[in-house]
């Protein structure tokens, strides 16, 4: 990587090569020595000392500016945290570089391998097989992705003021570009004189709603009724499998709960911004977000792309409804988690909706569930946080489409020791999508599942330059290319679970992104 460059766009592949052992073991080629967590640990700390910013603030009531200012970093107090930075998302491939070294998977053996969709390779001349994505649709998708953004515009919904941010260099001359940036914005923002409502806050308490909308609605309404909306890449009966495979493991005691995912995908051609508009009324989430790459030409590219060297990344979208924090880091160093174990759909009434929720809440396998994923967190983050605490344990948290279990994890990280990066490291991939204990049972989840999980079980967000940073866990999300639509999905299994529970999960934890889908191809059709 070339730390010293000003390109601002980073992407990151994973090279990965098989080398049999005994027709057993693989390995990981080297990485370069500046791989993806301390290249952006060490491009933030020199944007840092060497910047400034300036803002605008923005009256939505008046439909004018109301002040204008320019600060270092440093001297920042405002109510929000991200003051230019990177933005993007960590791939659930990049656990390669946080302490696990198993990339493929071994011989079937006695567990369950099901056939890959569109599989590249043909594995009748050897017992093993470097992992693939799951279809097509992911092929150009990199392990991580990121954007500088230098400008950013803030909507604060609750105050009704409009931020502008434009990062410049200490004592570059980019502040006349910087007032032109502003002036342009300002002329083009009119805000409408409407109440604005905050969508995707989770409710302690349930409340009366209109049920949701199912796929079966949809296809009445006229999506075909020959033609999947959402395929998935493992038939029922295998995912039951692999489910008795993981439950087979935790009676011999090789681990507690595993995260068992499969893929969902579909060919149908989406336009990603129309796409997320959907996904956000059907499926609202607090830490939801919406991400776009388009192709960049070799030279303003950061990275090198090992795996894939003669080609470029295509464009992808990931459109993301996630109601799961994995990391929220802010100026100060102070640290929390939000991991979900435990998931319950919706009631058609209030009565119904209560007592479902206060059956989640007293349901003995979801905590166990929850309290693994508690305890492996305060774990990850004791590692670089001088305390660790647990202010809210297993509480109900009430979602447009279900009830989810939620646990709060906080921690001073020790800031004299350990950067944002590094704590990011420690804790990555969020516990919640391994199981526990968390280096065993990924290397579990590598030999049952098939394929790799790519940008879903990762984290998407921001990296602030003033330290502070906001990561999502990627669950509940489409990841959008040319050649189509992918969806992860999956649940923890445990001693208590049931397989044929287990896997409806699965469905319904997919069901918002499914309806979603249907109702794209009702409002724009689709190829």
């Amino acid at each position: 990587y070339d730390a010293g460059s000003d390109n601002h766009s980073i992407r990151h592949h994973l090279k990965v090569s098989a080398k049999v052992k005994g027709g057993e073991e693989w390995e990981v080629v080297e990485e370069p020595e500046h791989d993806i967590f301390s290249y952006l640990d060490l491009q933030l700390c020199l944007l840092k000392k060497k910047s400034k910013l300036k803002y605008t603030r923005w009256c939505c009531h008046r439909n004018a500016a109301i002040s204008e200012s320019e600060k270092r970093i440093s001297d920042w107090e405002g109510d929000f945290d991200f003051l230019c930075g990177y933005v993007g998302f960590l791939g659930y491939g990049l656990r390669r570089l946080c302490d696990v070294k198993s990339c493929g998977v071994k011989s079937a053996g006695k567990l369950v391998h099901p056939t890959r969709v569109n599989p590249k390779a043909d594995e009748s001349k050897s017992s093993c097989h470097i992992k693939g994505q799951c279809n097509n649709n992911d092929a150009y998708v990199p392990d991580s992705a990121f954007l500088f953004a230098d400008r950013v515009i803030v909507w604060d919904h609750l105050e009704k003021k409009i931020y502008l941010l434009v990062w410049t260099k200490t004592g570059g001359n980019a502040a006349q570009a910087a007032r032109s940036w502003m002036s342009n914005v300002q002329k083009t923002l009119i805000i409408p004189d409407t109440k604005v409502v905050v969508k995707g806050s989770p409710k302690v308490e349930p409340q009366e709603v209109e049920p949701p909308r199912n796929s079966e609605q949809c296809i009445v309404l006229g999506v075909p009724n020959d033609k999947e909306v959402l395929i998935s890449s493992i038939p029922d009966d295998v995912y039951v499998k692999q489910i008795e495979s993981c439950l087979a493991l935790i009676k011999m005691g090789e681990t507690y709960e595993v995260c068992l995912t499969k893929q969902l995908y579909s060919t149908v051609t989406v336009d990603p911004s129309k796409f997320y508009e959907l996904l956000r009324e059907i499926n609202p989430a607090p830490y939801g977000a919406f991400f776009e790459i388009n192709p960049v030409r070799s030279d303003e590219a950061i990275g090198i792309d090992c795996s894939h060297s003669n080609r470029g990344t295509s464009s992808f979208a990931i459109c993301s409804s996630s109601p799961e924090r994995f990391l929220r880091v802010n100026r100060n160093g102070t640290v929390e988690s939000k991991p979900i174990k435990g998931t319950i759909k919706r009631g058609r009434n209030v009565a119904e909706d209560l007592e479902l929720a206060e059956t989640l809440r007293s349901n003995v396998k979801d905590r166990a569930e929850n309290l693994m994923i508690v305890d492996l967190v305060r774990n990850d983050l004791g590692r670089v946080c001088e305390s660790v605490s647990v202010p809210k344990l297993m509480q109900v948290e009430t979602y447009e489409t279900v009830h989810q279990l939620v646990s709060t994890v906080t921690g001073c990280i020790d800031t004299e020791r350990y950067s944002t990066l590094q704590t990011i490291r420690a804790a990555f991939p969020g516990g919640s999508m391994t199981g526990a204990p968390k280096l065993r049972t990924m290397k579990i989840i590598d030999e049952i599942e098939p394929c790799e999980r790519g940008v879903y079980s990762g984290s998407l967000g921001f990296l602030s330059i003033n330290g502070a940073a906001d990561l999502n866990i990627v669950i509940r999300t489409a990841v959008i290319t040319p050649n189509g639509v992918t969806v992860g999905t999956g649940g923890a299994i445990v001693a208590l679970s049931d397989p044929t529970e287990e896997l409806n999960e699965t469905k319904l934890k997919a069901e918002a992104l499914n309806t979603s889908m249907c109702s794209y191809i009702i409002k724009h059709g689709g190829v």
